[in-house]
């Protein structure tokens, strides 16, 4: 009987350790293949939302906002046309700047917009260095008091 006893006692005593040791069955996990954004994106229920978001501004896909005459200006030897567009009544927070190629066959864009004090810029058109850099030189010179 002692024996039963002490025996009983060191499982109870043992028990809690007994059972953090034993190895943990992870839940499984299903693959959800609706929840993929590529499938998502294109189901009905999400794909209006999904295409306003990746959507362009309208004063920026048709070119009606707030603009100034476009410059020549010479990049790697070439001539193209900058040019400069905002958003009405935004100026300050969302701003587009173009070069055009000189036969209108190639453009590059700089989509700059301010959301609080942070600036966020994205380019567009696939731009080499020597493209974005003067895109980022419009931008400057259309905010000579940006610091970023």
């Amino acid at each position: 009987m002692q024996h039963f006893i002490k025996a009983a006692f060191a499982c109870v005593l043992l028990a809690p350790f007994a059972a953090n040791a034993a190895p943990q069955k992870k839940p499984e996990q299903s693959v959800d293949l609706s929840s993929y954004l590529s499938e998502m994106a294109q189901s009905p229920k999400y794909s209006k939302a999904y295409r306003s978001m990746a959507t362009l501004p309208g004063w920026v896909s048709t070119g009606q906002g707030t603009s100034t005459p476009t410059t020549p200006q010479i990049i790697a030897g070439k001539t193209y046309r900058v040019g400069h567009l905002c958003e009405p009544h935004n100026c300050a927070q969302n701003q587009f700047d173009v070069i055009l190629s000189k036969d209108g066959k190639q453009a590059w864009g700089l989509f700059s917009s301010r959301i609080g004090q942070k600036l966020y810029q994205m380019p567009f058109g696939n731009p080499n260095d020597a493209m974005l850099a003067a895109l980022n030189a419009a931008y400057k010179a259309n905010n000579p008091n940006d610091s970023q």
